[in-house]
């Protein structure tokens, strides 16, 4: 907290989360010149935030301050140990952290007027930094207490909430299906595991009739026997070689495909070949 001259001040913020706690912290203490504490606050900005919200309130929290202490010729440096945070602030868009990014702006904008000058600063966490230090300590009270500013949601938060919820709602429907039985062998479900962070693609460039007959085959609905049977478009599920025509019997066991068959395996080193290798 060293500065040349006598004009100056020091201001710490930080944002903490309590497994107990009902709500984000936020601390900022501030310091003159001779290292004498001249204020501190702490904050709860409700449960429906992410520490990094938490982090960009300190910020702008240690801005407005600063905007109300500021004279002429002073110089003011807002410390933060989040680097995201202060990156943020350090680039104009319309990305989530706007709000946090305008009452800066507008802060600074004040302090200038008073002919004074600010920086926002990195400043290493947990590293006994008296001022760091502090307001970490105030930031963890403030997150057990009670809410102190509006709890509305931010959009952060509410993303990832929807994508916890997603995913619980996946694995439970992953469960499902897994779980159910099946008496067909040949059922998707039978021969692929189940994949949701994926899609099923082709090639870019891939003719419409071959991608059309790939899926056919993968999903197992398509235009030969052991599906139409099921909807009495023939009479039986039977091939040729009279075996039940499915995907994994006309793409590894017809004799109508062995040549075709025999330079598919001339093109694919592994071994065994399988259904899931093929699709």
């Amino acid at each position: 907290m060293s500065r040349s001259g006598d004009n100056f001040t020091a201001i710490y913020s930080d944002a903490s989360q309590h497994d107990k706690g009902i709500g984000i912290g936020v601390g900022v203490v501030a310091y003159s010149s001779t290292h004498e504490e001249t204020f501190s606050q702490k904050t709860n900005i409700g449960c429906s935030q992410l520490v990094y919200n938490g982090e960009l309130e300190g910020i702008a929290q240690a801005f407005e301050h600063a905007a109300i202490v500021a004279q002429e010729g002073q110089e003011i440096y807002v410390y933060a140990d989040n680097q995201a945070a202060i990156h943020r602030l350090n680039n104009l868009s319309d990305n989530p952290g706007q709000q946090w990014l305008l009452r800066c702006i507008r802060a600074a904008k004040r302090i200038t007027t008073k002919k004074a000058s600010i920086h926002l600063q990195w400043a290493l966490g947990h590293n006994d930094v008296k001022g760091n230090e502090k307001a970490d300590t105030l930031a963890k009270e403030a997150a057990k207490e009670r809410p102190t500013t509006s709890t509305i949601a931010s959009l952060a938060y509410l993303g990832t909430e929807i994508n916890k919820i997603q995913k619980t709602e996946q694995l439970m429907e992953y469960k499902r299906y897994t779980d159910r039985p099946t008496k067909n062998r040949s059922s998707y479900s039978r021969i692929f595991k189940l994949n949701t962070h994926t899609t099923i693609k082709v090639p870019k460039g891939t003719l419409r009739e071959i991608s059309s007959a790939f899926y056919s085959l993968k999903l197992g609905h398509g235009y030969f026997n052991s599906y139409l049977k099921r909807f009495n478009k023939r009479d039986c599920n039977l091939c040729i070689c009279y075996k039940p025509q499915t995907p994994q019997h006309l793409l590894l066991e017809c004799k109508q495909y062995k040549t075709h068959r025999n330079t598919l395996k001339e093109a694919i080193p592994h071994r065994p070949i399988t259904l899931p290798l093929l699709l």
